[in-house]
């Protein structure tokens, strides 16, 4: 299984920036968004290149968005699921697992150690920027 990519302090950080100026704290919110970036593209083209049964690329579970909170930032499909709508006769009770295990999970192995560079560059980029100010 993948391991997340934390880092400490973030909230502290967000918090300074959101006491200076808002515009410096949505640029860390940009920020966490780019270096998310690689592993939806990633965990995007997986999905889409069969390994999943059924699942081609262009499908719309093989589309992936970023999400960004507080103090994280994540990939998740950009499909919603149909809950308690149609018939339960046809639904994929392992495709959450599928899709974890063998798209999203291997696109942040493969990028973990790209994410970690480029969000220290951002949060530098930033900083610089809020020395500026």
């Amino acid at each position: 299984m993948a391991e997340a990519v934390h880092v400490e302090g973030l909230r502290e950080l967000e918090r300074a920036f959101g006491a200076a100026d808002r515009e410096l704290r949505n640029d860390l919110r940009d920020a966490l968004s780019e270096a998310a970036a690689p592993v939806r593209s990633d965990a995007q083209s997986i999905a889409g290149s069969g390994v999943i049964r059924n699942l081609r690329a262009g499908q719309p579970w093989t589309r992936m968005r970023i999400g960004v909170g507080a103090s994280i930032a994540y990939v998740v499909p950009a499909e919603r699921g149909a809950k308690g709508r149609g018939n339960t006769r046809y639904r994929r009770p392992n495709f959450k697992e599928m899709l974890l295990g063998r798209a999203m999970e291997p696109a942040l192995e493969r990028n973990q150690p790209n994410v970690t560079r480029r969000f220290a560059e951002l949060v530098d980029d930033v900083c610089r920027v809020w020395d500026r100010t």
